[in-house]
């Protein structure tokens, strides 16, 4: 199993899975760091990518120092085969656009995104509260639209959608704008049972 160093510590103690799966399974364990390729079968390369330092909530509280802002909590991923002539990007939870995300959508044949709010401020409008997409740890789909202006060439794809998100109820009110926005920047939202070739 593979997990970054403060997705591994919690897993061993916060939220025990680690320990409880010791006695059914002879699985080891990896520490990825962000930059460093990790080889997987097949041939297949594994860059894994800090995308934000939003900690679960079950892990608020670890012990020891050092866990707190670490950007590496959340983790995507830019994969690329073996000959090097395909690759994708898996980025589900992404806070917000960094340079190295700039270099893992360069040349890539699929991206697939953050697509958890539309706009910063989707939660609080339909809950009446504060919290925006930004303080969640999400970048939202219209924020991420110019970074893809700027990177053209890949196809992307929106996942990871909240039940809030109008994008994840086609013919809703505001779906049609947002789907024009998204055609326009060369991205779609993914569909569920969604086989991507390339």
């Amino acid at each position: 199993m593979h997990a970054t160093l403060p997705v591994r510590y919690a897993l061993h103690s916060a939220f025990p899975a680690g320990p409880l799966l010791a006695p059914y399974t002879k699985a080891g364990w990896q520490t990825l760091t962000p930059g460093r390729t990790v080889e997987l079968a097949g041939g297949l390369r594994a860059e894994p990518l800090a995308l934000g330092g939003k900690r679960p909530r079950y892990a608020a509280d670890l012990p020891g120092e050092g866990w707190e802002g670490r950007p590496d909590w959340v983790t995507g991923f830019r994969f690329t085969d073996a000959d090097g002539r395909a690759s994708a990007v898996y980025a589900p939870g992404l806070a917000e656009w960094t340079p190295a995300m700039d270099r893992a959508v360069a040349g890539a044949d699929v991206v697939v995104l953050d697509g958890t709010f539309s706009t910063d401020d989707e939660l609080a409008g339909h809950t009446g509260g504060s919290r925006s997409s930004r303080g969640m740890g999400h970048l939202a789909v219209l924020d991420s639209l110019p970074h893809l202006a700027r990177h053209p060439g890949p196809r992307y794809l929106y996942t990871h959608l909240n039940n809030t998100n109008p994008l994840a109820h086609p013919g809703s009110p505001g779906t049609e704008a947002l789907a024009r926005a998204l055609a326009a920047a060369g991205a779609a939202v993914a569909e569920d049972g969604m086989l991507i070739e390339f």
